[in-house]
């Protein structure tokens, strides 16, 4: 199912790992393969036909360079690093798949199934109300007094608390919105994975500043809320023997 649009982090291409890892004409690759993965039948998955068995059959490196406008030597080495960092795979025939593509574009089909009754006139400027961020968070919030499975709102005080106190310092930011976004998040369920993330996100700071030797500086809190940690859920620092 080809796409108009696809999501970018703003945070992850600022400051995140494509500034870490990955030289400028590596990031440009990069972005140019989230584009061609979206304008795929096969979302996420970047071929170029399929064969008369039905088996998918990649883009050369000539042709891959010619679709972004850059030399193939930088295709060959750019898609060598970004394997190596997890960013995409290669099989056998050339097919390119983003890592991660379900989880950095989850939110599309969500927004996609609020736009069924919408007028053509009004098309874009609800797809940009429904795009503020927050606004689902915050008409949870109004709720006063509403149970959250076991948790009632005391317990959800608590359980930020904690939260708050182990989050990074530099980015300790926007408390207010930072409460409303983790308790809709408890409210929907997710506090175990969110935990898992939040973990897997101190882990990735740390292999930062220890393997990289690059002090990363920290998203705010309310950033990683709005469903960063997702990619972090299965990230583990692993300390070099």
């Amino acid at each position: 199912m080809r796409r108009t649009w696809i999501k970018l982090w703003v945070d992850q291409c600022l400051r995140g790992s494509m500034i870490a890892e990955l030289t400028p004409e590596q990031r440009w690759i990069f972005v140019g393969l989230l584009l061609l993965a979206g304008d795929s039948e096969i979302p996420g998955v970047i071929y170029r036909r399929k064969d008369e068995d039905g088996n998918l059959l990649g883009y050369s490196d000539v042709v891959l360079a010619d679709t972004l406008g850059v030399e193939e030597d930088e295709i060959k080495v750019g898609l060598v690093r970004m394997v190596e960092k997890n960013k995409v795979s290669i099989d056998g025939r050339g097919v390119i798949s983003i890592c991660n593509w379900k989880k950095y574009q989850s939110e599309y089909e969500r927004k996609k199934s609020g736009r069924t009754n919408v007028h053509p006139d009004d098309g874009q400027k609800s797809a940009l109300d429904r795009d503020r961020e927050g606004d689902r968070d915050r008409e949870e919030e109004k709720k006063d007094g509403r149970k959250s499975g076991p948790l009632s709102e005391s317990d959800i005080d608590k359980k930020f608390s904690e939260f708050w106190a182990a989050y990074p310092r530099e980015g300790r930011l926007a408390k207010k919105e930072s409460r409303i976004k983790f308790g809709a998040l408890v409210k929907r369920g997710e506090i175990v994975e969110f935990i898992k993330g939040f973990h897997g996100y101190l882990d990735f700071l740390k292999h930062q500043r220890i393997k990289n030797n690059f002090e990363q500086k920290p998203m705010y809190a309310k950033t990683l809320l709005n469903s960063r940690w997702q990619e972090f859920i299965d990230f583990k620092y692993e300390a070099n023997l």
